[in-house]
């Protein structure tokens, strides 16, 4: 690789930004995270799938890291990180996606509504009932569908349902 890794990232050839990514997760310092966090806004919508798949196994601090990056400005970046803090599901991510639940922006409020029912949790699922009651058609529909993927709660949800 003739040039860094921190410039090789934003490369439109697979092999060259796939070797990027692979240097700086082996780096893995604030600002090789950075980096790697500015590609989850590249035209590639491959490209960002794969940046986001591969911050998955940044290990500890990725959600105060990521806290930082969280920005209506960039809406790719915004969707990717809210997705990221989804999977990885600590009480620092959960924190971040409870906010983006009262984001004014209805789509700003699907990624998080999306994040916070990635992990199964009855905890996730008390987050998003209040949405349930949302101003927005769409958030309420969209919420509906994640709490019936909970599997601890859609069948006596369904139960609930299917009796009216």
């Amino acid at each position: 690789m003739n040039r860094s890794p921190y410039e090789s990232i934003s490369s439109n050839d697979d092999s060259i930004w796939h070797e990027a990514l692979d240097a700086l997760l082996a780096e893995h310092s604030e600002r090789s995270c950075h980096a790697i966090v500015s590609a989850l806004s590249d035209q590639s919508w491959r490209k960002r799938e794969t940046v986001a798949k591969a911050l998955l196994n940044w290990g500890d601090g990725l959600s105060s890291i990521l806290e930082r990056y969280v920005s209506e400005e960039n809406i790719d970046q915004y969707y990717w990180i809210l997705n990221i803090l989804g999977h990885v599901g600590d009480e620092k991510s959960v924190y971040i996606l409870k906010k983006g639940l009262q984001n004014k922006d209805p789509e700003l409020r699907s990624y998080a509504v999306r994040g916070v029912g990635f992990i199964k949790r009855i905890e996730n699922a008390r987050f998003l009932y209040p949405m349930l009651n949302d101003s927005n058609w769409s958030i309420r529909k969209l919420t509906f569908e994640q709490l019936l993927s909970f599997k601890e709660i859609s069948t006596p949800l369904n139960s609930t349902i299917s009796k009216h």
